[in-house]
C-alpha cells in the first residue's frame, strides 16, 4: 500500500472516530421552551442556575439563552439538586426545583406578565445612575406614544431598563437586549445596551409598551417529557412555594401603594389546597417531605404544631438534598419539636450532609443548644467551628451577636475593630484618630427603608452638636459601593464617612446582622451604650448630654 492510500485510510478512519464521538458523547439533560399565550416561543428567554446553598433569590451563576425555534438547553451533572429560574424581558420569573435521579426533562413554561398602570410614568435605570431607583431618569411620552429620554454620559456603552412601578420592569425597546448578570430574584432578568456613538456625550433611550405583553398571561410550568414521580412533585412542590412568596410580597406592596389602612393579610387557603392535591396526586414519600418543608417554609402564617415538627423531623433523613427547598426551615422545625430532643439528629446533619448551607444551620443551633444547657466546652467548640468553618452564613453574624464566649459589642469594653474603608477615595477611618470624645457609630445602608427615615434624625443631631465634643459616624454595609456614592449624590451626610460590606467578617464579627445599628462610644473608645432602643429613641440627646455635661 502506498503513502497515499495510507493517509487517506487514516483520514477516512479520522473522521469515522470523530462522527462516532460526536454521536455517543453526552447531550444536554434539561431543556426549556418559554411560550406567549398563543403558544408560541417567545423571541428571547433565559434559563438560569443558582447554587442550592444560596437562596432562590440570589444571583444564578449560569445563564442559558433560548428564543423561538431554540429551547434554552444545558447539560447538568445530575448529582446535586440545583435551583432553576426561568425568564423572559417584562415577566415575572419563574423557579424550580430539580433533584438527582432524572435521564431528561423538558419544560414548557408560560410566565406571568404584568399588569400595566392606567398612567404610567416610566423611569430609566442603568450603568448611568448605578441602577438606583431613587435616582431614576424620567421619560416623555413622543407623539406615536413611544416614552424617551436623552442621557448625558460618557460611558461607552449604556445598559438600561425600564421601570413602571416597584412590580414592572422591561429592557428599553432600542439597543441589543442582553442577560442582566447581576439580577437575581424577582429582579429585571434582562437589560438593553446601546453602544454609545463616538464624540456624541447623549445616548437616546427608548421604551415601546406595545412591544410586550402586559397584564393578559398567567404562568404555567409543565413536564413533556416523562419523568419519575418523585423529580416532578418535588420540582412542582418548589415552584408553587416560590411562586406563592412572590404572590404574597406583590400583594403586599400594591397594598402599600394604594395607601391602604392596616397591615396586609394574605390568604394562603388557595396555596394550602393546592399543596395538598399535589400531594395526593403524586403519593410519594418524597412529595410529601418537599411539601411539609414548604408549609414550614410560611408556618408563622399558617400556624403549624409540635405534632407536625415531629412528624417532618422523624420521616426526613439527616443527608436528604429535600432539606435545601429550604434549608433554614431546620432551625423553625427544631424550635417547634423541642431543641433539646433533636441533638443527635443536628449532630447528623453538621457530620453528613453534603451542603456547607445545611451544616452551617445545625451547627448553628448546636451552638444554641448547648449555650442555653450552659455546656461550655461544646458550646465554645462549635461555636469556633461554626465561625472558623462558616464565616459567611447569614447565621454567623447571629451567633457573633447572641452566643460569642465573649459579645463583641459590650459597654465598658472596645469594639472588635476601631478601623474601616473610607467610603471616599483610599484608605481608612480610624475611630481613635478622631478628635472628638463621643462618637455615635451608625452602621446603616441604602436600601434599609428605616436607615433613610432615620437621615433627617442624624442631620438634627449633626447640626445641633457640631461645635461640641461629638461627631457622627457612618458605616455603609452595602455591598455596593457605587449605590451609596449615588445616594451621597442626593443626601448631604456631613460628618465622618465609611464603608464595609455586610458580608465582610468585620461586620460578621461584630455580630451586626441588622440596620441601622447605633453605638456610642466614649473618650477611650469603649461602648457607652449599645442600646437600640435608647440610642434611637427620642431620649437619646438627654443620654447625650448626661456625658457631655460630666466631661
Amino acid at each position: 500500500m502506498n503513502t497515499f492510500m495510507r493517509l487517506f485510510l487514516l483520514l477516512i478512519i479520522g473522521v469515522f472516530y470523530l462522527a462516532c464521538s460526536s454521536n455517543n458523547g453526552p447531550s444536554d439533560n434539561v431543556s426549556v421552551i418559554v411560550t406567549d399565550e398563543e403558544g408560541k416561543a417567545l423571541p428571547i428567554y433565559g434559563l438560569q442556575l443558582i447554587d442550592v446553598n444560596d437562596s432562590w433569590l440570589d444571583t444564578p451563576y449560569k445563564s442559558i439563552l433560548g428564543g423561538e425555534d431554540k429551547p434554552a438547553s444545558l447539560l447538568l451533572q445530575n448529582e446535586e439538586p440545583v435551583i432553576l429560574r426561568i425568564v423572559a424581558p417584562s415577566y415575572h420569573p419563574k423557579f424550580t426545583f430539580l433533584i438527582p435521579g432524572f435521564d431528561k426533562i423538558d419544560f414548557e413554561v408560560s410566565l406571568k406578565s404584568s399588569e400595566m398602570p392606567e398612567e404610567p410614568s416610566p423611569r430609566a435605570l442603568g450603568n448611568f445612575n448605578n441602577f438606583d431607583p431613587r435616582s431614576g431618569v424620567e421619560m416623555t411620552r413622543d407623539s406615536d406614544g413611544v416614552w424617551k429620554a436623552l442621557i448625558e454620559t460618557d460611558l461607552d456603552t449604556v445598559r438600561y431598563f425600564v421601570t413602571m412601578s416597584p412590580l414592572i420592569a422591561a429592557p428599553g425597546t432600542n439597543g441589543r437586549i442582553v442577560v442582566n448578570d447581576d439580577a437575581g430574584g424577582i429582579s429585571a432578568a434582562f437589560l438593553s445596551e446601546i453602544v454609545r456613538k463616538e464624540n456624541e456625550s447623549t445616548v437616546e433611550i427608548e421604551f415601546d409598551a406595545t412591544q410586550y405583553n402586559f397584564g393578559s398571561v398567567e404562568s404555567a410550568l409543565k413536564f413533556v417529557s416523562e419523568n419519575p414521580a418523585d423529580i416532578t412533585g418535588v420540582a412542582q412542590v418548589y415552584t408553587l412555594m416560590t411562586d406563592e412568596f412572590i404572590r404574597q410580597l406583590f400583594a403586599s406592596i400594591t397594598h402599600q401603594l394604594r395607601g391602604e389602612e392596616g397591615r396586609y393579610e394574605h390568604d394562603y387557603a388557595s396555596f394550602l389546597s393546592q399543596l395538598e392535591k399535589l400531594e395526593e396526586s403524586f403519593n410519594h414519600s418524597k412529595v410529601s417531605i418537599a411539601a411539609e418543608l414548604t408549609r414550614f417554609r410560611f408556618h408563622r402564617e399558617i400556624g403549624l404544631s409540635k405534632d407536625d415538627a415531629i412528624s417532618l423531623l422523624d420521616n426526613i433523613e439527616a443527608d436528604s438534598p429535600l432539606w435545601m427547598i429550604h434549608y433554614p426551615v431546620l432551625t423553625d422545625v427544631v424550635n417547634l419539636a423541642g431543641l433539646i430532643d433533636y441533638t443527635d439528629l443536628l449532630k447528623s446533619v453538621a457530620e453528613k450532609s453534603s451542603f456547607e448551607s445545611l451544616r452551617g444551620e445545625a451547627l448553628y443551633n448546636l451552638v444554641r443548644y448547648h449555650y442555653q444547657e450552659g455546656n461550655e466546652e461544646e458550646w465554645h467548640s462549635n461555636f469556633f467551628e461554626l465561625v472558623s468553618n462558616y464565616p459567611e452564613h447569614f447565621r454567623t453574624g447571629f451567633a457573633y451577636q447572641n452566643y460569642a464566649p465573649e459579645q463583641p459589642i459590650a459597654e465598658g469594653k472596645t469594639l472588635p475593630y476601631n478601623e474601616f474603608n473610607l467610603l471616599e477615595g483610599e484608605g481608612t477611618i480610624n475611630l481613635h484618630e478622631i478628635q472628638e470624645s463621643y462618637l455615635l457609630v451608625d452602621f446603616w445602608a441604602t436600601w434599609c427603608g428605616p436607615c433613610i427615615d432615620a437621615m433627617p434624625k442624624l442631620h438634627e443631631l449633626h447640626e445641633h452638636y457640631k461645635d461640641s465634643d461629638f461627631a457622627i459616624v457612618s458605616i455603609s454595609v452595602d455591598e455596593d459601593l457605587e449605590r451609596v456614592h449615588s445616594f451621597r449624590n442626593e443626601w448631604e451626610m456631613p460628618w465622618h464617612l465609611g464603608h464595609q460590606k455586610q458580608s465582610s467578617q468585620k461586620i460578621r464579627e461584630m455580630g451586626i446582622v441588622g440596620v441601622p445599628h447605633y453605638i456610642l462610644l466614649g473618650p477611650d473608645r469603649t461602648v457607652l451604650s449599645n442600646d437600640q432602643a435608647k440610642l434611637r429613641g427620642e431620649d437619646f440627646s438627654e443620654v447625650l448630654d448626661s456625658y457631655l455635661n460630666n466631661n
